[in-house]
Parts: structure tokens; C-alpha cells; sequence
């Protein structure tokens, strides 16, 4: 049975959070690590701290749309709670549901008026911790001298009532060493600093990796609501298809992941443009085409490359002119050609800015256009086809269920 690293997903959906964020780059990660950091000053459990770490990746899980990098910070000073009611909604009953109440908390100032109700030591450490750890990862400046930022970071924080005073004096001895400001303004020391922390339970199974793709899926869907469930369609119909074809187990297994993170990338796709009404500009679409190169490399070294390739050549041609890799017939496995063919099929059949949801007859219309042209394969379409009430079903069920 092949099991699954979920540290390593984690880290690298962490990036696709930083890609929604433009302009924070590792931030996920900078938390995370502080976050650790301050939970070994305090002396925290073992478990205390593996949670930090995924806390810390995942924190604004619940910020979805964001502008330059100094509006971020005055959305973070002026909705400050709103995003950590998001994510603590779109935790609830998924992989992640035990941190739910963690996130909601994450902003909680110790000297209280909080909407959790929750003041000083109500307030869980972990959150407590979280606080600070993000308010010096989003304030850090890279730029510079890092080192005289360290000092500044120490002053300004001296007498801010809104953090615990027990976590500020372990922010203030950890402050002290130089190491600590010089591994947060280096990507690849940071990485490297945090896989010598890792997680040494984070092998998982396949059920488990589903459901913690299927939390990412979840995210890319919600940057558009004409995409609400899309990516979760994709895998969904994989899955099925690899059931009707008998597929082994594992084979559908992978399918599945692979249409749940197929369109992962878009996170680094601006919602203005997934919402637009109106045909792309020149511009726009070259946008567009950077998501299937960030599934790639979010994905690659991750997952089997059977998943990889399935999930990141979805816009690749038969003929070689699709994105953004620019694959030819004889690269493109079945995986890949039937990806490409469900990924069509159901943005065919949903609803979009610019149109209704297409009939039977005129996504057979579109398909064997494109089969003509040498763009999908044919036999991909026809077992599509072939089952297209009963994918329909699978559709129109899904968006029948809630978001959250």
C-alpha cells in the first residue's frame, strides 16, 4: 500500500496559500517556524508543537482575496477577526475540523473584547502564540539589515497588552539570538530549518490524503463562485470513471487526488480575472496559463508521478499546443488524456460569467471538435459520453451541498 507524507503536502500548500497572499512570500512558512520556536521556549509538548507547525501553515486559511502588500496590512488591522470566522468555517468537518477553534482564535488579544468571548489565559497557548508569531512574520522585512530589524521588532512589541505577557518574554529570549532573524530572511534555510523540525508521524494513507485534498480542492473552488465545486467534480468523476473502466484500487485512488488538485495553481490567479464576465484579454489569459506550471511544481516531489502528470497536464494538447509545458500525443499517458477530457467536460457543464451550463448535444458539439482538430483524445471522450447521466447526477448533487 503506498502511504503519503503529509508534512511535505503541507509545506507545499502553504505555498499556495502565499500565492493567494501576493506579495508575503513564505509567510506560512516564517509562522509556522516562529511559532515552533516560541512553543520550545515555553516548554510545550511535543504534540503542542507539531500542531503549531501545521496551525502556522495553514493559519489564513481563511483569507481569500487580498490587494498590495500594505492593504493587506490594513485589512488585517480593519477585518482582523472576519478571516479567522472563514477559517475556522471552512475547517469544520473536514481533516483539519480539530483546529477549527484554533484559527477562529488565532487573532484573540489577551487583554479580551474578542468575539470568541475568550481573554488572557482563556485563550488557548496555541493561539497565543499564533498571534504573535503572525504579526512578526507579516511585519518582517526581508530587505535590508535584518538584524537592526530584530532590534526595532523587540521594542515595539515591549508593551503591547494585546499578546501574552509569558509568550512575549519567550519571544523576547528567542529575539536575542541571531540565528532566529537570519533563518526567517533566508527561503532556503527557513525550508531547510523546518524539515529538520517535520513531523515524525506525518506518514498517512490514501483515505486520509483524499480528505486532505479534498480541503485544498474545497479552497481553489471558493476563489470563484462560479467554480464552487469544480475541482471536487473533477475527482469525484475520475474516481468514478476508474470505477467503470475497473481500474485497480490505487490507480483511482490517484485519479481522484489528481482532480481534486488539478487546478491547485490558480491559487496564484487573481479572483478578478476567474470572475470576469467578459472574454480575457491578451494579458489575462497568459494569467491564466501560470496555474497548470504552480500545480506542477506544488505537487512534484510530493505525490507518484502518475498524479503529478495527471493533475498538472489537464491543458495540454494532443498536438502539442497546449500550456504550459507544451506535451505532444506521444508524452501524454492515460491519465493525462482523460484529465483533460473530464476537466473540459465539467467546465462545459457548469455555469460561467460569460454563459449558462452547456446541453448534452452541445458538449458532444465541442468535443468532437476538438477530437477533429487533434486536441483530446477520442476514446477519453466517448467513455466521458457514454456515462454522461450519470455524471450529471454526480454534478448536480454536488452543487446542491453547501460550501461550508
Amino acid at each position: 500500500m503506498i502511504t503519503f507524507n503529509r508534512f511535505d503536502f503541507m509545506k507545499n500548500m502553504s505555498k499556495a496559500l502565499d500565492l493567494s497572499m501576493e506579495g508575503l512570500q513564505d509567510h506560512h512558512r516564517k509562522v509556522a517556524y516562529i511559532a515552533y520556536r516560541l512553543g520550545e521556549k515555553l516548554k510545550l509538548t511535543k504534540s503542542q508543537k507539531r500542531d503549531l507547525i501545521y496551525l502556522g501553515l495553514i493559519h489564513d486559511v481563511g483569507i481569500l482575496k487580498w490587494d498590495a502588500h500594505d492593504e493587506k496590512i490594513r485589512q488585517i488591522a480593519e477585518n482582523e477577526f472576519e478571516h479567522c470566522r472563514r477559517g475556522e468555517l471552512f475547517l469544520k468537518n473536514t481533516y483539519f475540523d480539530h483546529y477549527a477553534k484554533y484559527i477562529f482564535s488565532h487573532h484573540d488579544h489577551y487583554i479580551g473584547q474578542n468575539p470568541s468571548g475568550l481573554s488572557g489565559e482563556e485563550i488557548p497557548i496555541l493561539c497565543r502564540i499564533l498571534f504573535l508569531a503572525d504579526r512578526i512574520a507579516i511585519n518582517f522585512n526581508p530587505e535590508g539589515c535584518i538584524l537592526k530589524q530584530a532590534k526595532n521588532w523587540k521594542n515595539m512589541v515591549r508593551n503591547e497588552k494585546i499578546f501574552d505577557p509569558h509568550v512575549l518574554g519567550a519571544f523576547n529570549e528567542l529575539a536575542e539570538a541571531e540565528e532566529f532573524w537570519l533563518t526567517l530572511g533566508d527561503s532556503d534555510i527557513l525550508n531547510q530549518r523546518l524539515e529538520e523540525i517535520g513531523d515524525e508521524e506525518a506518514i498517512i494513507e490514501p483515505q486520509e490524503m483524499i480528505a486532505l485534498a479534498e480541503l485544498f480542492a474545497k479552497l481553489v473552488d471558493h476563489k470563484s463562485r462560479f467554480t464552487f465545486h469544480h475541482s471536487q467534480m473533477v475527482g469525484r468523476i475520475a474516481s468514478y470513471i476508474g470505477k467503470v473502466l475497473n481500474l485497480p484500487k490505487m490507480e483511482i485512488i490517484f485519479l481522484e487526488i489528481a482532480g481534486l488538485l488539478h487546478d491547485i495553481g490558480k491559487m496564484a490567479v487573481p479572483e478578478n480575472i476567474l470572475e470576469k464576465h467578459s472574454a480575457l484579454t491578451e494579458e489575462e489569459f497568459l494569467f491564466i496559463k501560470r496555474h497548470t506550471f504552480y500545480t506542477y511544481y506544488l505537487l512534484n516531489k510530493v505525490f507518484p508521478t502518475q498524479i503529478v502528470r495527471a493533475a498538472a497536464f489537464h491543458h495540454e494538447k494532443l498536438d502539442g499546443s497546449g500550456y504550459p509545458f507544451k506535451k505532444k500525443a506521444e508524452e501524454l499517458g492515460f491519465e493525462e488524456r482523460l484529465m483533460a477530457v473530464i476537466d473540459i467536460f465539467v467546465a462545459l457543464s457548469e455555469e460561467r460569467p460569460y454563459r449558462k451550463g452547456l446541453s448534452y448535444q452541445e458538449i458532444k458539439n465541442v468535443m468532437e471538435n476538438l477530437v477533429e482538430k487533434n486536441k483530446i483524445d477520442k476514446d477519453m471522450v466517448k467513455i466521458v459520453l457514454d456515462n454522461y447521466t450519470e455524471l450529471q447526477d454526480i454534478r448536480r448533487k454536488l452543487e446542491g451541498a453547501q460550501f461550508f
